[in-house]
């Protein structure tokens, strides 16, 4: 037996590595630029008591309040700097280990949790290749995910260790990894639900007595460690992260309906659904249009989906549990990226990667349930037929993943794709343009910010990078204007107000490059190349720093 499972643990190593390994020899793309290459906090371990102090994004070049509490993911990002540099086949390197480790723990817990061999196999084969998973492992910043994931595995298997006999050891490791998870990314909140389902179902047997005969033994401490890091969040980084982000539109208009928050994450979740049965039309960015009645039909179609989700969960509690538990992973995890707290983004490839787990156990059951179905066949044996289809899925699935991870090899790559996938856009032609004006091509660039603009007129970031354009062909009075118009639309945009900084010393306006870029370095105190910036104002002007 111990064998057999390396044997199948090899196998599953192997395959991430074949489906992935092109992701080796891929750049820094999207917000790996900003959040690492640019972020000089992100270089050294000094720095990382700022990231438990402060929302990660405010921690470097920009002023977005994201509510991002991520002092983990930052320590990674040092780590890895400090292994690297800025060599990004090191980073891509550590996600690919990430993304091999979260594979071979679904093959472990799922194991746990029932004694036929193949279904935790079949289950991790398709989380390892599904398509979907592509922007989390492509994407040095999606590395959140992979780690995250991880260490809510690890939770949950030595939880189930300490359920089943093994010393209390065992669960307060479980509890430390609980704690790690948070401190890398807010989803794993969702544990303690995780944890309570996975005891009703498979220790206490569907006895609600003996649920709540161990609240004290297998709950208290986690929902300690999960108050405890809520303090310790809310104290750093407040509650802004609760109020509409500012960014949150320039992929998703509002509704008018007074429900239209609670139609719209019905069909935001079945579309998750779909991609997962049916991973094609993928893309960077969706700019998803708001459900404005429950009579749509995507809406309609939602709740009759999700309702026989449902049923099918309560249906099969008793007969297999396993199954039950598979659904009930996808809805615990899916919600918290559903926007019903509203997010940077309304939805995003990589929000799946933590619900596919539900998804794969389920489709490692029903694979399984279909090898031992007895259907007499006259030409062919049942049983590898289903195994050969399998395998078909298996290798279909990693072909799309491979060709999908090109998409993501440099800047240019990713958003001439995304920008011709999903025109109606405006961020994806924002980013189209910010990769031709890294290579010159400013018409180009000009081009693609029209597009964004006609799309979204008060854009802010689009019309700051216009300002960035007109910088580059020399034009400041132009440029100055671009910027202003930015700031009246965002007034606390740093990167803005150092963008009018520049436009003014250029022009010899050394007293009012000065005044925005003190401006800059109030609103983001962390925005170093704004101090030097003023630095130099304040030495051609001739006069002293304050």
């Amino acid at each position: 037996m111990q064998v057999r499972k390396s044997i199948l643990i090899f196998f599953i190593i192997a395959v991430n590595l074949a489906v992935y390994f092109n992701t080796l020899f891929a750049h820094f793309v999207w917000d790996d630029n900003i959040l690492i290459v640019l972020n000089p906090y992100m270089q050294s371990f000094q720095h990382l008591p700022k990231f438990f102090t402060q929302d990660i994004w405010k921690v470097g070049i920009q002023t977005l309040t994201s509510g991002y509490y991520r002092p983990l993911q930052a320590a990674s990002f040092i780590l890895d700097y400090t292994l690297w540099q800025n060599n990004a086949f090191g980073y891509h390197l550590t996600n690919l280990i990430f993304q091999t480790l979260a594979s071979i723990l679904i093959f472990i817990f799922t194991g746990m949790l029932t004694k036929e061999k193949l279904i935790p196999f079949f289950a991790a084969l398709i989380f390892s290749v599904h398509p979907v998973h592509t922007e989390s492992v492509s994407f040095i910043s999606g590395r959140v995910d992979l780690l995250t994931l991880t260490f809510i595995l690890l939770s949950l298997i030595l939880f189930l260790s300490y359920a089943r006999g093994k010393k209390f050891i065992y669960y307060l490791l479980s509890l430390a990894c609980f704690f790690i998870s948070l401190l890398i990314k807010e989803m794993a909140v969702i544990l303690p639900l995780l944890v309570i389902f996975l005891d009703y179902l498979f220790i206490s047997q569907r006895k609600l007595k003996e649920l709540i005969k161990n609240f004290p033994k297998f709950y208290l401490g986690f929902f300690i460690v999960l108050g405890l890091y809520l303090i310790l969040r809310f104290y750093f980084i407040g509650w802004d992260f609760l109020l509409e982000n500012k960014r949150y539109v320039s992929n998703f208009i509002g509704g008018t309906h007074p429900y239209w928050r609670v139609f719209t994450v019905i069909k935001i979740i079945v579309f998750y659904i779909r991609l997962l049965f049916f991973p094609y039309g993928l893309k960077a960015d969706y700019f998803f249009p708001a459900a404005n009645s429950l009579f749509e039909p995507a809406v309609l179609l939602g709740i009759i989906v999700l309702s026989f989700l449902v049923f099918i969960a309560f249906k099969n509690i008793r007969k297999n549990p396993l199954i039950t538990f598979s659904i009930f992973w996808f809805f615990i995890t899916v919600l918290p990226v559903s926007n019903i707290i509203p997010q940077g983004n309304v939805f995003a490839e990589r929000y799946m990667y933590i619900p596919s787990v539900g998804f794969s156990m389920a489709i490692g059951i029903c694979f399984f349930g279909l090898s031992k179905a007895r259907i007499d066949t006259h030409y062919l044996n049942w049983q590898k037929s289903v195994y050969l289809v399998f395998l078909l899925l298996v290798i279909a699935l990693g072909r799309v993943t491979f060709e999908r991870n090109k998409v993501w090899q440099n800047e240019f790559t990713l958003w001439y794709e995304t920008a011709k996938a999903s025109p109606e856009s405006p961020r994806a032609h924002l980013n189209l343009a910010s990769a031709y004006y890294a290579i010159n091509f400013l018409d180009n660039a000009k081009k693609e910010i029209k597009a964004a603009l006609e799309i979204y007129p008060v854009y802010y970031e689009a019309i700051e990078m216009l300002g960035h354009i007109y910088l580059k062909e020399n034009r400041l009075n132009d440029a100055i204007k671009m910027f202003k118009a930015a700031i009246r639309i965002y007034p606390d945009r740093a990167t803005a107000y150092n963008g009018l900084g520049v436009a003014y010393a250029r022009n010899n306006q050394y007293k009012e490059a000065i005044q925005v870029t003190l401006i800059a370095l109030k609103n983001n105190p962390y925005f170093d190349e704004a101090r030097h910036n003023l630095d130099a104002y304040y030495e051609k002007s001739g006069h002293k720093a304050k």
